[in-house]
């Protein structure tokens, strides 16, 4: 079928989990852990031990991400294969962000933020097929777009509303403001809905997504008549993702 053109405001509603998510990005990482990590340590090792906690979630977004993104490639449920992983994800990290304001040790911050980077990241691989699956190859330009202008945006307030509570001395205001911001960005990606389909054109023959002659790699968005290749590296056969639900 041929592709219908997305509207601005539904591209809006699926980059709003990366807004939030940005948001998370910019508070936590550059305000509230170096203040938690400061508080907990000595003075004489906090800057190995924030070295120490920030490569150890490096690693796990290393291993989850691509995980989570192949195991949503096969899942089959009657809310499609991405959002019951994403939604699984956001709220473990949710419950975590109350386990974060409850941590008072340095050990119980690491503990706490490891098992948010493994939710987090279980959203995350899903999250990053779902695009491909659902942006018409003509938009995918304008899909990357709105989803670089999240990502700054998001880092952006992230820091200032961190930055401004940490001035007051309120700390949890800027943990808590990081899970709104995350958690509403997810509903509204998750409760977006999918574009609609125009009927078959009898103009002439459909496209082949057949790459060309020669074509070794493709992109994350591109996908090929043997099957969908999604950020996560994961490739699945059988099928045009066009034709999942997602």
């Amino acid at each position: 079928m041929n592709e219908a053109r997305p509207g601005l405001r539904w591209l809006g509603a699926l980059t709003a989990y990366w807004l939030g998510l940005s948001v998370v990005w910019g508070s936590l990482t550059t305000i509230v852990l170096p203040r938690l990590v400061e508080q907990q340590v000595p003075p004489a090792i906090k800057t190995s031990a924030l070295a120490f906690l920030s490569a150890l979630l490096a690693l796990v977004a290393i291993i989850v991400q691509p995980i989570s993104g192949a195991a949503s490639d096969r899942f089959v449920t009657p809310w499609g294969r991405r959002r019951p992983l994403m939604v699984a994800g956001v709220a473990a990290q949710l419950l975590l962000f109350g386990a974060l304001l409850l941590a008072g040790q340095y050990w119980a911050v690491l503990g706490v933020m490891l098992l948010m980077e493994v939710a987090s990241n279980t959203a995350q691989g899903p999250y990053q097929g779902l695009l491909p699956d659902l942006v018409p190859r003509g938009e995918r330009g304008l899909a990357s777009g709105f989803l670089g202008g999240a990502q700054l945006a998001g880092q952006v307030i992230g820091v200032a509303v961190a930055g401004a509570a940490l001035a007051a001395g309120r700390l949890d205001v800027a943990i808590l403001f990081a899970a709104a911001a995350v958690g509403v960005g997810a509903l509204v990606t998750v409760a977006a809905p999918e574009p609609s389909r125009s009927p078959p054109s009898s103009a002439g023959p459909p496209i082949s997504s057949t790459p060309a002659a020669g074509s070794h790699r493709s992109a994350p968005w591109s996908s090929r008549s043997g099957g969908a290749t999604c950020s996560s590296g994961a490739t699945t056969s059988g099928s045009s993702p066009r034709a999942w639900r997602s």
